[in-house]
């Protein structure tokens, strides 16, 4: 069934929030919400502990849900062009991360814990406060 999908494509539909199907995907490991008007993303994200990619940019998010530590093994988070004001210290978890895109928020500094991710090879942080 559903709950067997790996990659999800959810980009350009408008969406003002994430769907809560997407949560029981729990073998999800690419999820592309891009170029919506998602505001901010409920806590059952922390049960995709298998996404490995997830764009979240072009959105209007203006926080990430601290349940973002579950998602140990992502390697690319987008979360560019949105209104966050703060990375939560948690991101620190994510220490698969190799890409982490923050270009174009409101952000006045990244938490010190983004040390931790020593696979990351690309850290974008252009345009922010």
């Amino acid at each position: 069934g559903f709950a067997s999908i790996l990659e999800l494509n959810l980009s350009d539909k408008k969406l003002t929030s994430l769907p809560p199907e997407v949560a029981f995907l729990v073998h999800l490991q690419v999820l592309r919400l891009g170029n919506n008007q998602i505001k901010e993303l409920p806590s059952s994200i922390e049960n995709l502990t298998q996404l490995r990619t997830f764009n979240l940019g072009n959105n209007q998010i203006k926080k990430l849900p601290s349940s973002i530590k579950n998602l140990t093994q992502l390697r690319i988070l987008n979360i560019g062009n949105n209104q966050i004001e703060e990375i939560p210290s948690e991101v620190g978890n994510l220490t698969q991360l190799q890409t982490l895109s923050v270009g174009y928020n409101k952000l006045k500094k990244i938490p010190s814990e983004v040390g931790n991710l020593t696979q990351l090879q690309l850290l974008i942080i252009l345009h922010n406060q």
